[in-house]
């Protein structure tokens, strides 16, 4: 039912911009996107509940453009189907089981989308227009450096596509939180000090911390559950994860306008000082030696 919503959701912004841009066949553009959305999370289900007609026949829509014969379709649905069959046997565990033996990746999987939202980015999302009327930009110019900063944030994003397995998780992690720590504690201090140049040094480092989070705590923490949990519990750690990742974000939308009004430039401060212990959590000590 999500990744129906979902579709339909992508549809419409599809449709809104085929229209901007004269595309003629709209229709088609919509019934492909939902089509894929909805694919995605069904033919799993399909294979799962031994519907293997029908999910192979997603599985073609998807890989074969239809045909059920075509070699990556069928590659795809034996993948599939071995992962169902080997899920199956090892069983799947309960939520205290889960706790009792893989406590710690769980954590590691909430903790991680739990600090991608403390570490302030929808302060700036939510709010960015709120962020730049304070220093300094007002009425459209403060919506168009959002619009600005919202185009950065989108790039920011491409590089891990390449990257992530080159360097590895936690170094993209870490250099991402040092550079958020630094841009968030220079906007807090310009913001402070009201200089002419502020409205500019402020639009600076604000990209500057959106981009940092774009390339590491904005995509990162989403690769982990999958990753570090086995199938027995995958889809119940995947789920704590997300859920963590969205109670938090509704904390942090919540509690925003309260604190920007409470203490105003400090704000940015708070949330560095989680961009610290976001930096702490993923490069933890290492083990005392043990005694001779």
């Amino acid at each position: 039912m999500f990744s129906a919503l979902w579709a339909r959701c992508l549809g419409l912004e599809a449709w809104l911009f085929a229209s901007l841009l004269g595309t003629s066949n709209i229709n088609y553009l919509i019934c492909s996107i939902r089509s894929q959305l909805t694919g995605l999370s069904h033919h799993r289900w399909l294979l799962d509940t031994d519907r293997d007609e029908e999910g192979m026949v997603v599985i073609a829509n998807l890989y074969g453009e239809g045909d059920i014969h075509n070699d990556k379709a069928r590659q795809e649905y034996r993948e599939i189907k071995m992962n169902v069959l080997v899920q199956r046997q090892e069983g799947e565990r309960s939520y205290s089981d889960m706790f009792k033996r893989y406590w710690k990746r769980v954590l590691i999987a909430m903790s991680a989308q739990a600090m991608a939202q403390l570490n302030g980015i929808n302060v700036i999302s939510y709010y960015a227009p709120l962020v730049f009327e304070s220093a300094g930009w007002h009425g459209r110019w403060a919506i168009l450096m959002t619009g600005i900063n919202g185009i950065s944030y989108l790039l920011s994003t491409i590089p891990p596509w390449y990257l992530v397995d080159g360097w590895g998780r936690r170094p993209i992690l870490l250099s991402g939180a040092v550079a958020m720590i630094i841009s968030l504690s220079c906007i807090s201090y310009f913001i402070y000090i009201e200089i002419p140049a502020t409205p500019t040094l402020t639009v600076i480092f604000v990209m500057i911390y959106n981009a940092a989070f774009g390339a590491s705590w904005g995509p990162i923490p989403w690769l982990y559950p999958p990753e570090i949990l086995p199938l027995s519990i995958r889809a119940k750690g995947a789920s704590l994860s997300t859920a963590s990742n969205w109670a938090f974000n509704w904390l942090v939308g919540e509690v925003t306008p309260v604190l920007q009004g409470a203490i105003k430039w400090r704000l940015y401060l708070v949330h560095a000082f989680f961009c610290a212990c976001s930096f702490v959590l993923g490069n933890p000590p290492p083990p005392l030696p043990l005694p001779h």
